[in-house]
């Protein structure tokens, strides 16, 4: 690894403390559109599903850190539903 790589990498995940979701995406964006030239060992960033993935999640996380109690009545449901099919 040389030292530019080292640089990105510490910037990114300083960064990713912010939300790893979001820097991905935004790493990957900046790839795929050239604002940005990642090493060739992070060029899978720029892929489509890697992209749609990171956004998805994303959306999904923001909506999470927004509304508790929705989340905590879905995380309730999924798992009384999963301990029922376990239990088949």
């Amino acid at each position: 690894m040389d030292w530019s790589s080292l640089g990105l990498a510490a910037v990114a995940s300083s960064t990713s403390g912010l939300n790893l979701y979001a820097t991905v995406l935004t790493l990957g964006l900046m790839q795929r559109y050239g604002w940005l030239q990642l090493p060739s060992a992070w060029s899978p960033m720029s892929h489509t599903w890697v992209l749609t993935l990171a956004g998805i999640l994303f959306v999904i996380e923001f909506i999470a850190d927004r509304y508790p109690t929705w989340t905590a009545h879905g995380m309730l449901s999924t798992r009384s539903f999963a301990f029922q099919l376990a239990r088949c």
